[in-house]
């Protein structure tokens, strides 16, 4: 067997192999006996280091130097059994001459099956699929990191997080963040870093820093927050209605932990020798720049039109490619040696100083004078328009529309078992019962593509959507699975927020009990970030306090428009009810804004929701008072298990007659209990009364989603299923006392769920119970 020896000096790494034939690699010739030979090793691994912290209760350590030796950078990073190794890989651009205007960074988050302990589901048992969870956090970790790269950084950059371990008790999101700030400090990018990471989580009127899933999961507020020492570079929020303060002191805690981060990251890294990639200047032609700059009287037209015109998104967009086929025609003559790329990157560049020039001068004039470039004030919304019943067969349909952004919002409502079933190997949630999906074709933005499969845009869109609704809607108490699909058919500015308003109208057109309407809106921002950032001092309330005379340095735009958000700093979308906020998600595109910022922000999106509320609440105020008839139905029946033969028959022969007659899903155990999954109202009606022909009784404690059919002063009529109804005698309405049933704010029509307490088989008399039904849902709470 053959044994080796290995040395690690300072830069060295030794393999003595004892006899041995082996070709030489600095020569042709072949050496042998027993010989070692000397490689040079990576200046990663002769300065390995690990330093570990007590963060919050959690041992946190970070490692490099120990993996992946030839990337350009790597951290092993670990909080108690959770491990996650971070690497950054860059290489040039494969076409040097061709300028790029974006950074070219790719992030990859992945939970492998061994990290929990699992062997894969996929029939080759290979982690192949990518899931939303991995994508979700992928996209965090690029929104945090990416407006800290310099946009003449062209070469390419990927992120790779594998999680190695977890014990599934914790998400390892925040472990990952912070690894990658790390990583790229270690790395040659450069990166103005560090990058702090922390989620907080309100549960029962406490902050919990890295809430575990289980008080993740009974929480009523979570905030997953990263950024530098004085600025915010991302938020991902979801909340049962947080009034601003709330949520202001969620924030306020999360920057300060964030901090604490940001301190071990630099401790981290203290006394390491790194050799920092120097980004090329830029070499600019001042001769073209200058000529460039006689256009910037017509993109002045474009963004502030006078006489009372303003150019829709379509017209602006013809009027910008006049402009630059212009520019380029006429600049290529007097520029032989430039091509067209680079005359249109710096036509671009006037396009958006001209931009951005009229949008600060608008707050340092009279507002009554200057305008945004489609004529509204900062705080001014589009036109609104909304409708609900929108198309036929659906379970529930709406349309949303702002200016020309418009939204369709379908829902699908199915049974339980067609919940969403989640394998997350590193922990969280298994089930989902409420679903919203989100699409983005081409058409919508007037372009010509395909739409197939999924991308990370439409994944991490629909999941602030469901996050938006997702504390409205009671899931686990509605016997049902809700699917939303909302598509996008009209783009000009935050699809997102119009398909929250758009999702919402279209769960209360289908009936589904959702406690209030949602609002969504996005709010931009042009900031002249060099005369914001001084602060007397760097304690955190001092930063998101607004320093005097700010006001005049950047402007807030409520319901931005899709230029707006290509030439601004900021896309700030905020869901929220009448009474708080539900869901927020900042992007930045430059490196971070005051967090004082990001409170005005959610202030001035509060007061849009309040005038979008009322657009939705004029188009449908509350949730229908029972399902489409064509939606499913589904509930439990009790039978005595005695007479559960007899609904059987010989074979099953009863029971299988009846479902090829009404099509519904029927299960019938021992005890006498009748599971129903029908495909509709009348199936359901139609299998309950043919059970009930069978087995004659109806059993005390079985339960009824039931219709108003009468109120009188002494109680209400329920009608359990076609041709059986049942009394609710006002003393079975509430807990407490009630004298009239009028009195209660009852309809006819209106569904009501009954618990059967005595029956009369001579009489057909039934007695029915509303009060015991809440009783139930309470003892399984």
């Amino acid at each position: 067997m053959l044994s080796a020896i290995v040395c690690i000096r300072a830069t060295k790494i030794t393999f003595r192999l004892p006899y041995l034939l082996f070709p030489c690699r600095r020569c042709s010739s072949v050496a042998s006996g027993s010989s070692s030979i000397s490689y040079p090793i990576s200046a990663a691994l002769s300065n390995a280091v690990k330093l570990s912290k007590n963060f919050c209760g959690d041992t946190w350590s970070f490692e490099t130097g120990r993996y992946a030796p030839i990337t350009d950078a790597s951290c092993l990073s670990k909080q108690n059994e959770n491990s996650v190794l971070v690497t950054v890989a860059r290489s040039p651009a494969l076409d040097s001459s061709l300028k790029k205007d974006f950074v070219s960074l790719q992030v990859d988050y992945k939970e492998e099956a061994s990290a929990g302990g699992f062997i894969p589901g996929t029939y080759n048992r290979r982690d192949t699929f990518v899931t939303d969870k991995e994508i979700l956090t992928a996209r965090a970790i690029d929104r945090s990191l990416r407006p800290l790269l310099p946009g003449s950084f062209q070469d390419d950059l990927q992120l790779t997080c594998s999680v190695f371990s977890a014990k599934g008790d914790k998400d390892a999101d925040v472990l990952s963040m912070n690894a990658a700030s790390i990583a790229l400090l270690l790395s040659s990018v450069p990166f103005q870093g560090p990058v702090g990471a922390v989620r907080v989580s309100r549960v029962d009127d406490h902050f919990v820093i890295n809430p575990s899933f289980e008080e993740y999961a009974r929480s009523n507020l979570n905030l997953f927050y990263a950024c530098t020492r004085y600025k915010t570079v991302m938020i991902e929020a979801d909340a049962n209605e947080a009034p601003i303060p709330i949520l202001k002191e969620a924030l306020q805690l999360a920057h300060e932990k964030a901090r604490e981060m940001i301190d071990f990251q630099e401790h981290f890294l203290k006394g390491k020798n790194i050799v920092e990639m120097a980004v090329p200047s830029e070499i600019k032609n001042e001769q073209l720049a200058l000529a460039a700059k006689k256009y910037e009287g017509l993109f002045e037209e474009i963004f502030s039109p006078r006489d009372g015109h303003y150019f829709t998104k379509m017209e602006r967009r013809k009027a910008l490619t006049e402009v630059n086929e212009r520019a380029v025609q006429e600049l290529g003559f007097l520029f032989t040696n430039v091509d067209s790329q680079e005359i249109a990157s710096y036509l671009h560049d006037v396009e958006h100083q001209v931009f951005r020039r009229l949008a600060l001068q608008s707050i340092r004039e009279s507002s009554c004078s200057v305008r945004r470039c489609d004529g509204r004030y900062s705080d001014e919304i589009r036109p609104l328009r909304a409708q609900v019943e929108v198309l036929p067969v659906v379970h529930g349909s709406s349309t949303f529309e702002r200016g020309d952004t418009q939204v369709v919002g379908v829902t699908t409502i199915g049974p339980t078992e067609r919940a969403l079933k989640m394998q997350s190997y590193a922990g969280g949630a298994k089930e989902n019962k409420f679903m919203v999906h989100y699409r983005f074709p081409p058409y919508c933005n007037g372009q010509v593509g395909t739409s197939y499969g999924r991308n990370r845009r439409e994944v991490g869109h629909g999941a602030l959507v469901e996050k938006a609704l997702r504390f409205l809607l009671d899931s686990e108490n509605f016997p049902y699975t809700v699917r939303v699909n909302v598509i996008a058919t009209g783009s000009d500015g935050s699809t997102s927020m119009a398909s929250v308003c758009a999702a919402s109208l279209s769960l209360m057109d289908a009936g589904i009990p959702l406690r209030r309407a949602v609002a969504g809106i996005s709010i931009g921002l042009v900031w002249n970030g060099t005369k914001v950032t001084h602060f007397t001092n760097d304690s955190v309330d001092n930063l998101f306090r607004k320093p005097e005379n700010a006001s005049s340095e950047y402007i807030l735009l409520t319901d931005i428009l899709g230029i707006e958000d290509h030439h601004g700093d900021m896309d700030f979308k905020i869901a929220g009810t009448k009474h708080g906020i539900t869901a927020c998600q900042l992007d930045v595109k430059v490196q971070g804004i005051p967090p004082f910022i990001v409170i005005e922000a959610l202030q001035q999106a509060s007061s849009a929701h309040q005038r979008i509320l009322s657009t939705m609440d004029d188009c449908l105020g509350k949730p229908r008072l029972d399902l489409r008839p064509n939606a499913p139905r589904s509930s439990t029946l009790y039978i005595e298990p005695l007479l559960r033969s007899s609904l059987l028959g010989i074979g099953g022969y009863k029971l299988r007659s009846i479902i090829e007659e009404t099509r519904a899903d029927i299960q019938v155990d021992d005890n006498g209990r009748v599971d129903i999954e029908a495909p509709s109202l009348e199936s359901y009606q139609k299998a309950v009364k043919r059970i009930y022909e069978i087995v004659g009784d109806l059993v005390p404690g079985t339960q009824f989603q039931g219709k108003i059919t009468d109120i009188r002063d002494y109680g209400v009529m329920v009608e359990l299923f076609q041709g059986r109804e049942g009394l609710v005698h006002v003393s079975e309405l509430s807990d407490k006392k009630v004298l009239r049933a009028t009195e209660l704010n009852l309809q006819i029509g209106q569904p009501l769920m009954v618990e059967v307490i005595a029956y009369d088989r001579k009489r057909g008399q039934v007695k029915l119970s509303h009060r015991k039904t809440k009783q139930t849902t309470k003892n399984n709470e």
